[in-house]
């Protein structure tokens, strides 16, 4: 082994110990604070720092980072029984029995086996009704669910088998607030993948439930070993650094079940992207498409600059028309396996049904992002610690101002997208989605791969991340300083994201408008 790999060895164990160190020592917003300040400091000193020199740097504050978003939860889980129970409950159940429980059942179905067991649940007094999203009192979840009328008898043992396999994981007080969470809500394409896996790894097995629930970390090493082989160590440091060090993924990286399925797969179609292969490209995208929907917003935008250039020119790309067409091919067969479950095409229909309801609580839930979700609070009250009005009032007051926000986004977007390349405008969908979309805060890790930019001055790409840097710089600050409840900490996150967007839309309609400027 050479000795420069010795060192590369040598530095990456140092962060590591460095970030776990800080896990379990400084509070994760300081954590943050420290970090973007030596990221800015990085930023500055680069330009004179030998290339290897500065990207060995940068890879030391990605695996620091790394370390410290997961080391205290790693440990847990690789020395205990422990899995992240909030997602799994949630996620295996709903997923290997959605055809006795749909959408709606989950919650009942669990507490009518309680109540036929040893009462382990008997201090949960309230579950949220899936069907209204309005809460309930317990009874009247489990006296409205009828097994009978669903499951078979040895269905129904093993459903209440896999409760108990995964009730221990919290003690019963602890639980009260996974019976208020508003469900399951995986695409049908999701509940035959993950209904699959949760049936050959069962949770009553926990050397299976383990492995199910590393899946994550497993896709999670493959894909940064893929991106630092297509765009270089530098770039890959930058998406792991940023997906790691923001707060949309608190507490969430470890011991999941396939919760970052999504992200995965559209890292991995940029990657293709850029190897020029646009089939498996598209296989990945439609993959990531059909199991979270919003991922359509993203590929349509990276469809604007193909049609502008068709209608330009007449021609089209062939490699990205190749996409295109294997995004739309794979999309139909994944709705066609997503009708593999005992309800068919149906399943799709109660999704559909179920994905609007769930949007449209999403608008007023607590951490949230998106456009629509600042309007639906009184900005100055929130950051002051004051409580607010009714989050549907206050955005029916403010409607008017949301639909002017939301427009000036989507015309800066439509102003920046047309001259770029598909990858370019596949990450720049992030706007649209902003302006037109609320969603669970986890999805905005994708927000990690705008470094993989093209860029635009040679020879560095750094340029993307400076914004990042400033984001989570001034999130972390606030966290840090101010300690504020989550609203208030979810309103500065959304404000601080509209200014990264809009500057960067900004700064690509400025180039493209210097460039006509010289080609004139």
């Amino acid at each position: 082994m050479t000795p420069r790999r010795l060192v590369g060895i040598a530095g990456g164990l140092a962060a590591a110990a460095v970030g776990a160190a800080a896990a379990f020592w400084l509070d994760a917003a300081v954590w943050r604070v420290a970090v973007a300040l030596a990221v800015a400091g990085w930023l500055a000193a680069s330009r004179r720092l030998p290339q290897r020199r500065a990207t060995l740097l940068l890879v030391f504050l990605a695996v620091g980072s790394l370390s410290q978003a997961t080391a205290v939860e790693l440990w847990s889980y690789s020395t205990s029984s422990w899995v992240r129970v909030w997602n799994v409950y949630h996620y295996y159940l709903g997923a290997k029995y959605f055809d006795e429980l749909g959408y709606r059942d989950l919650y009942s179905a669990t507490l009518q086996a309680d109540r036929e067991g040893d009462g382990y649940w008997r201090d949960v007094r309230r579950v949220r009704n899936l069907s209204t999203y309005l809460t309930e009192p317990r009874a009247a979840a489990a006296d409205r669910y009828r097994p009978g009328e669903h499951f078979s008898d040895a269905r129904w043992r093993q459903f209440r088998d896999d409760v108990a396999a995964l009730r221990g994981q919290r003690s019963p007080r602890r639980w009260r607030g996974i019976f208020l969470d508003r469900g399951y809500n995986p695409s049908p394409l999701w509940t035959v993948v993950g209904g699959g896996l949760a049936t050959l790894l069962p949770a009553r097995s926990l050397p299976a439930l383990k492995l199910l629930c590393s899946l994550d970390l497993l896709l999670m090493a493959a894909t940064f070993w893929a991106l630092a082989r297509v765009f270089g160590l530098r770039a890959a440091s930058w998406v792991l650094l940023f997906f790691t060090l923001t707060p949309v993924n608190d507490g969430r990286l470890v011991g999941g079940f396939l919760q970052y399925d999504w992200f995965w797969a559209l890292a991995g179609a940029l990657c293709l992207l850029r190897r020029r292969r646009g089939v498996a490209a598209g296989a990945l995208a439609a993959y990531a498409a059909m199991t979270r929907v919003f991922p359509l917003v993203l590929v349509a935008s990276a469809g604007i600059p193909l049609v502008v250039e068709w209608i330009r020119s007449g021609r089209l790309r062939r490699r990205e028309l190749a996409f295109f067409l294997s995004f739309g091919f794979f999309c139909a067969a994944g709705f066609g396996a997503g009708c593999l479950s005992a309800s068919g095409v149906d399943a799709w229909k109660e999704f559909a049904g179920n994905l609007r309801h769930h949007a449209s609580e999403h608008v007023y839930g607590e951490r949230r992002v998106g456009l629509k979700h600042v309007f639906t609070r009184d900005a100055a009250a929130v950051v002051r610690g004051e409580s607010d009005v009714d989050p549907r009032a206050a955005f029916a007051r403010r409607q008017g101002l949301y639909a002017a926000a939301a427009a000036v986004f989507l015309l800066a977007w439509l102003a920046a997208a047309p001259r770029r390349r598909a990858p370019d405008a596949l990450l720049l969908g992030l706007a649209p989605l902003y302006a037109l979309a609320v969603s669970s805060r986890y999805y905005w890790s994708y927000l990690a791969l705008l470094p993989l930019l093209e860029p635009e001055e040679p020879p560095r790409r750094d340029w993307p991340a400076l914004g990042q840097v400033g984001l989570y710089g001034v999130v972390a600050l606030y966290e840090a300083v101010r300690r504020p409840e989550p609203d208030a900490l979810y309103l500065v996150f959304n404000l601080c994201l509209g200014v990264l967007l809009l500057g960067l839309l900004a700064l690509y309609v400025r180039r493209d408008l210097a460039a006509r400027s010289g080609d004139r």
